[in-house]
């Protein structure tokens, strides 16, 4: 009995560590993609709520709708490793019930956000936005939006999409603007 106790807190511990790399993974993978400038930390930390931050690329570096291209070929990168290693833990015949409930649960939570990014996603394009990537982390959500100039307006069409679509509140909702 003292080694099946061992053998389920062994596998309890290794579930909970390869949530957590994974959820730094998906962070990393996110952060390192964007290419954000410096200051992108000031505003995503700071009281702005309601303000969207301005992002040029370069063209001789990538196009804007390589830029969007490359960042849902990233997330969907990211999430396929993610539900690969949680579709081992519930296959795995030797996987004990409560690990391959929270596999499960992480599971269905992904499958959410997908639906939920892509809902977003469709939802701001049809208000006239050329391109969108919508990315939802554990506390928050951020919708990268193309456009020449974002409007005062614009920035609370998307908020409330974004609102409305994920149940966050606006200030866990941050706008990024590539032009």
């Amino acid at each position: 009995m003292s080694k099946q106790k061992t053998f389920s807190k062994k596998r309890s511990l290794l579930l909970g560590v390869l949530i957590l790399f994974l959820g730094v993974a998906v962070y990393l993978n996110w952060y390192l993609s964007a290419e954000q400038p410096t200051s992108v930390s000031n505003v995503l930390s700071g009281n702005s709520m309601g303000q969207a931050l301005y992002v040029n690329a370069d063209a001789t570096e990538t196009t804007e709708e390589n830029y969007f291209t490359k960042a849902r070929t990233n997330r969907k990168q990211a999430r396929d490793a993610a539900l690969a290693e949680l579709k081992e833990i519930i296959d795995n015949v030797k996987s004990e019930a409560s690990a391959v409930a929270q596999a499960t649960d992480h599971s269905v939570t992904i499958a959410k956000n997908i639906e939920t990014e892509g809902n977003i996603e469709e939802l701001v394009k049809a208000k006239g936005f050329a391109e969108c990537v919508a990315i939802i982390g554990d506390s928050d959500v951020t919708v990268i939006v193309q456009t020449n100039g974002l409007l005062a307006d614009e920035t609370v069409q998307i908020q409330e999409i974004a609102r409305q679509e994920s149940r966050f509140s606006l200030q866990n909702i941050k706008i990024i603007e590539v032009k």
